[in-house]
């Protein structure tokens, strides 16, 4: 399978009350970086891990494993991370997938299955998404009248209450063709409220002129807590995952 994997983790993570990089805060004992690489294992021909915080920290932790690392000095954005990636995939001409450190639960299966979507529909790019109850901060899909997609929205930036309300959130996982990855990234701006480069903002600007594959999740394969922010969050999820 010509797939490659992205891994972002050089955020700090200060919610997490602890002085370890986020993707190292443990989930169930164990880092949380680790279950996603875990869960990811046979399926890359090359994983890349952005690092930034604490960096050698996090590249001690994962020393076992056979991964490239990059190292995301400025912390301009979820895009940014990903574009500084560019040099690895030089002479490469496939699907990369791009996940979150942070995100332990993100289960095998589940990214076979949008790799799988991607593939048979032959889609330019293709987002992971599930309905959420609670939504809180994270990014809203929008889709056309028609139930294609149109864009996916940030929390922050949200701004009619019709968006706000919005169940169906983007969980942060994305195939694409790494070509136009690497071309799309360089058009993403930062005019939004953070003052960060976006990594949704690519599929925003596909979505002018492509149809995106939006392959949704049920409750079962990602549980409504998923990613973790803060230390409470992380704690209550371990004890759904214990029941």
């Amino acid at each position: 399978m010509n797939t490659n994997i992205i891994i972002l983790a050089a955020g700090r993570g200060k919610r997490m009350e602890s002085t370890l990089p986020k993707v190292l805060v443990p989930f169930m004992g164990v880092p949380m970086i680790k279950h996603v690489i875990k869960n990811t294992m046979n399926i890359s021909t090359k994983t890349v891990i952005v690092v930034g915080y604490k960096q050698k920290l996090v590249e001690d932790e994962l020393k076992q494993f056979d991964l490239k690392f990059v190292t995301q000095n400025e912390q301009l954005g979820t895009a940014h991370a990903v574009l500084i990636t560019e040099h690895v995939f030089k002479g490469y001409n496939g699907d990369i997938i791009i996940l979150f450190g942070d995100s332990p639960l993100i289960s095998k299966s589940v990214i076979q299955n949008l790799i799988k979507f991607h593939k048979n529909n032959k889609y330019i790019s293709s987002i992971l998404t599930k309905d959420s109850e609670t939504p809180g901060g994270a990014a809203r899909i929008i889709r056309n009248k028609d139930g294609t997609f149109m864009k996916s929205i940030e929390n922050k930036d949200l701004q009619l209450e019709e968006h706000k309300n919005i169940k169906e959130i983007n969980v942060g996982v994305m195939i694409i063709n790494s070509t136009i990855l690497f071309e799309t990234l360089k058009k993403v701006n930062n005019n939004n409220s953070q003052n960060e480069y976006y990594l949704p903002d690519v599929i925003n600007i596909l979505s002018q002129n492509n149809d995106i594959g939006v392959f949704k999740s049920t409750l079962n394969e990602i549980p409504e807590l998923f990613a973790f922010n803060t230390l409470s969050e992380l704690k209550q999820a371990e004890k759904i995952y214990i029941l």
